[in-house]
């Protein structure tokens, strides 16, 4: 972005900073835990650093530091393995993570017994509408997974 990289910088933070960190689907997954749809999880070598009530409070600007704050964690961590996602599941009663910000080649891919990866950023990209008097694990989401383009 040449110089004006630190204004394209800024305005990707507050369009973060705008959002919510997730959206949670109570009793929702297929064993009667929840479903929770964010766009990451911290990565495995930085959760060490992660707060787990991030979800339950008001976030602060600290929560935006990048590799340090928990919000900025959540939105940028990549590559979660069994032992991180078994972790975060206990922590938020989760028992099917929905994810993003991971590549997926054929638009959703299932990372993980309890987690599925959605892409929505290349001509393979897939999405998923539950319906929310079922219940679903990740092997369930990934059955309801749909092109976005035809």
């Amino acid at each position: 972005f040449g110089p004006r990289a630190s204004a394209v910088q800024r305005a990707i933070g507050d369009f973060i900073a705008a959002m919510p960190l997730a959206l949670r689907i109570v009793g929702g997954a297929a064993d009667g835990r929840d479903i929770l749809c964010c766009h990451s999880l911290p990565a495995p070598d930085l959760i060490d650093r992660f707060d787990y009530g991030v979800l339950d409070r008001e976030l602060t600007q600290d929560d935006y530091i990048p590799r340090r704050g928990s919000a900025h964690l959540m939105v940028w961590g990549r590559s979660q393995d069994a032992a991180c996602i078994a972790t975060l599941a206990e922590r938020w009663n989760v028992g099917t993570f929905v994810l993003g910000h991971e590549k997926a080649e054929t638009g959703f891919i299932q990372t993980d017994s309890r987690a599925v990866v959605l892409n929505t950023d290349h001509d393979r990209a897939h999405v998923a509408i539950l319906d929310l008097a079922q219940r679903y694990d990740a092997a369930g989401v990934c059955a309801v997974a749909r092109p976005l383009f035809d």
